[in-house]
C-alpha cells in the first residue's frame, strides 16, 4: 500500500473515531441537560404547592387562635391541617414563634431548618 494511501485511510479513522466520540458526548450532555430541567421543574412545584400549602396552614392557625384565644402548641393539634402538616417534599412542617409574630415553616428541599431553603409564612397577615 502506498504512502499517501495509508495516511488518508489514518485520516479517516481518526476522523471517524472523533465524530463517535463528540456525538456520544453530544448524546450524553442532552440528556443530562433534559433531565436537569426535569429535576429543576418538578422543585419548582413542589415549592409551588409548599407555598399554597403554608398559606392554608397559617390560615387555619389563625383560625385556631381566634376561636382558642391561644396559639397551638404544635401544628399537628389544628384539626383543619392534621392531614396537610406535611410540605410536598415529605418534610414535616413546624410552628415557630419569633419577635410576638407566629410562622408556618417548612424545612425546605433539603429537608433540615434554619437553613437558606427554609419556606415561611406568618400568621395572622393572611385575612381575607
Amino acid at each position: 500500500m502506498s504512502r499517501a494511501l495509508l495516511t488518508l485511510l489514518h485520516v479517516v479513522v481518526a476522523i471517524t473515531c472523533f465524530d463517535i466520540i463528540v456525538w456520544t458526548g453530544n448524546y450524553y450532555w442532552r440528556k443530562l441537560g433534559v433531565r436537569a430541567l426535569k429535576e429543576a421543574r418538578e422543585a419548582e412545584l413542589k415549592a409551588e404547592g409548599t407555598k399554597k400549602r403554608l398559606l392554608a396552614c397559617a390560615k387555619s392557625v389563625d383560625s385556631y387562635i381566634k376561636n382558642n384565644r391561644k396559639p397551638p402548641r404544635r401544628l399537628a393539634e389544628v384539626a383543619e391541617v392534621k392531614h396537610t402538616i406535611r410540605d410536598f417534599w415529605g418534610n414535616e412542617m413546624r410552628l415557630e414563634k419569633e419577635d410576638g409574630a407566629i410562622y408556618v415553616v417548612s424545612p425546605g428541599a433539603d429537608g433540615k431548618f434554619d437553613t437558606k431553603d427554609d419556606l415561611r409564612e406568618k400568621v395572622g397577615r393572611n385575612d381575607e
